[in-house]
């Protein structure tokens, strides 16, 4: 098996087909990006979104388990202090358990307040909600007895009935894209799921952060350090270029009332000529060109590619998955 991996992300309904028929083209999509030379499929979390149809992660990531084999489910990602941890302690060793042990557990804080609220939580205590869930699902999935008492969640002689396949559990990757977040996840020993607002600099100087916070907590290297690329990749740049520019405005024109970018985060919001350089927008081999500075630098060795945008056809997804098997996974450095 190669180093270096490949995903690509699903569960955002295409508005050219009924919502209904999504799942059967994502399916279909995972039949083809499997004879690519795909490795994973990821599926991203939203609440209270609309007008964008999102579908939830574990759902859409279990219908899909008997699709993808042996490709590996990615929750891409579950913000999860949202959640009661014994909840999600459950769905993730179901999965883990229905996929034969392909899941891989992607969380993330979440940032916007009505969610919090909806949620019956607090904003302000996402950190310590998002540390307390994890120790308590870590703890959980041992299948011992556990007693947790904390601030934020409560557990008292509980044991979970089912536990996950891969032991001690699956994987866990962590989205940071602040100092604070990603010192945090190497304080925990997980791995950093780089995020795609974070360029290539940020990842540089976030890096630093990261691998200085595992040494000092003792932790080793992750064996993953997967990383998240909005992508527009056609035959050539200029096709690349004129079909990212209005699906990129239009990206994060969604994300900007939703307050992503925050004081401590890397700068979310760009021009579009900054966003050439940060997404993976042109010919196959001029991207791949893009992610061996990554896998040289950081050592990153699973990459995942949001290739959706309004309007592109079924057949298109899927040529689009064709030609990133054939031009692009050929000149990554570790996929030999």
């Amino acid at each position: 098996m190669s180093n270096v991996q490949f995903g690509f992300g699903v569960g955002v309904a295409n508005p050219l087909y009924p919502v209904e028929q999504q799942i059967d083209n994502w399916a279909e999509m995972a039949r083809v990006g499997r004879q690519a030379g795909f490795n994973s499929v990821a599926a991203p979390h939203h609440w209270l979104a609309h007008p964008v149809k999102w579908f939830q992660p574990m759902l859409v990531l279990s219908r899909l388990a008997a699709d993808t084999a042996p490709m590996n489910l990615i929750s891409g990602i579950v913000q999860l202090p949202l959640y009661n941890p014994v909840d999600m302690a459950e769905q993730v060793a179901n999965l883990d358990v229905m996929s034969k042990g392909r899941f891989i557990f992607g969380v993330g804080l979440g940032y916007r307040e009505q969610l919090f609220e909806a949620a019956g939580a607090r904003r302000a205590d996402r950190v310590g909600r998002m540390v307390e869930s994890i120790e308590v699902m870590r703890r959980l999935w041992t299948g011992e007895e556990v007693t947790f008492h904390g601030k934020h969640f409560r557990v008292t002689k509980g044991r979970i009935s089912l536990t996950p396949l891969q032991k001690p559990h699956p994987p866990i990757w962590m989205a940071a894209q602040s100092e604070g977040a990603v010192r945090r996840a190497g304080e925990m020993g997980l791995a950093w799921y780089i995020p795609p607002q974070a360029d290539f600099n940020d990842v540089k100087r976030l890096w630093t952060v990261y691998r200085e916070a595992l040494d000092k907590a003792g932790h080793p290297v992750p064996r993953d350090m997967p990383l998240l690329r909005y992508t527009c990749i056609a035959k050539d740049r200029q096709t690349a270029v004129r079909l990212a520019e209005g699906y990129m405005k239009d990206t994060f024109a969604l994300y900007r009332p939703w307050g992503l970018e925050e004081k401590t985060t890397v700068r979310i919001h760009r021009s579009f000529d900054e966003e050439l350089n940060r997404a993976l927008i042109g010919s196959p081999e001029e991207c791949a060109e893009k992610l061996n500075r990554f896998i040289e630098e950081f050592g990153v060795n699973h990459i995942v590619l949001s290739i959706a945008r309004p309007n592109l056809k079924q057949e298109e997804a899927l040529e689009t998955l064709r030609l990133i098997g054939e031009r692009l996974i050929p000149h990554v450095k570790g996929t030999g």
